[in-house]
């Protein structure tokens, strides 16, 4: 009855660990993204958007609250090589997840009046996708004068074959 109750304890012990890892972005998984976010960032500093573009699956979506979806390759390059000027971008991350229903649970997207679009219409195969919650704040200069835009976002990160995670889906509004 002891062994029983003690390869209960233990399966409940895994039960719970395999449960829990399943619910969070690995450590590999999140060393690769922040790799990829600092990448995003240098580029913009130095007004080398094509770089912040080539974040970007070539099938991946911008999605905007009151604005167009951006959709492929072409649509995602001429956003981002529209953007001039860039004198500084800070990405925040909130949360990563391997769960959409965290993002959605956390304190900050509840708090939000205007929430970024949902991605759930585009019927996306989301395997191997990872979730992440942040804040951006891009300063440019415009008219002489800096201006900053904060928005929160949604990013889906698929993992590539090469073990490299590119964006699927960058969903924001500003708040």
């Amino acid at each position: 009855m002891k062994k029983l109750l003690i390869l209960s304890a233990i399966f409940l012990v895994a039960a719970i660990s395999w449960g829990f890892a399943q619910e969070e972005a690995s450590p590999k998984a999140l060393k690769a993204i922040q790799k990829q976010l600092f990448k995003m960032q240098s580029s913009a500093k130095a007004n080398q958007m094509q770089g912040v573009a080539d974040m970007y699956l070539d099938q991946g979506y911008l999605l905007s609250a009151g604005a167009k979806n951006i959709t492929g390759r072409d649509q995602i390059n001429e956003y981002w090589l529209n953007l001039k000027n860039v004198v500084d971008w800070k990405l925040e991350s909130k949360l990563f997840a391997m769960d959409a229903a965290k993002i959605y649970a956390h304190p900050h997207y509840q708090q939000l009046k205007n929430k970024p679009p949902d991605w759930k219409d585009l019927h996306l195969d989301l395997q191997n996708v990872v979730y992440e919650l942040g804040v951006s704040s891009l300063t440019i200069t415009w008219e002489g004068k800096p201006h900053t835009s904060v928005v929160t976002y949604i990013l889906l990160w698929q993992k590539q074959t090469d073990g490299n995670y590119k964006i699927l889906v960058d969903t924001y509004s500003g708040e």
